[in-house]
């Protein structure tokens, strides 16, 4: 699922900063724009979440909740990669997507295993 996410956000690079920028700025067809495509994107990570938690392998009762924290530590690296940090500059579109998608997964490893750890004690 991260390296989906990454792939489509690298797609539209441009469209991203161009809304991120617009959003801080405090334009309101900006912020709109971006708040529409993060519950997009929330609620359907929430669904497939829901589907790993039904299967038992995803324990948790807060799924929102680890929803938002995957998508911000997915679109927080996407952003640093634009401002030209841990992903040099130079990168090819391959190395770049990599380099996100390996420190993605190994974040939502972490936050995983924290629900992991949160519920078991």
């Amino acid at each position: 699922m991260a390296r989906g996410a990454i792939e489509l956000m690298d797609e539209n690079r441009e469209f991203l900063r161009l809304i991120i920028m617009e959003g801080l700025g405090g334009d309101e067809a900006g912020l709109d724009q971006y708040r529409r495509l993060m519950v997009l994107w929330q609620d359907a990570l929430t669904t497939v979440l829901t589907r790993y938690k039904e299967k038992g392998e995803l324990p948790g009762d807060s799924l929102p909740s680890l929803a938002r924290q995957i998508i911000y530590l997915i679109l927080m690296s996407f952003v640093e990669s634009l401002l030209g940090r841990n992903v040099s500059p130079a990168a090819s579109t391959a190395e770049r997507r990599e380099a996100l998608a390996v420190f993605s997964e190994s974040g939502i490893r972490t936050i995983v295993t924290g629900v992991s750890s949160r519920d078991d004690g």
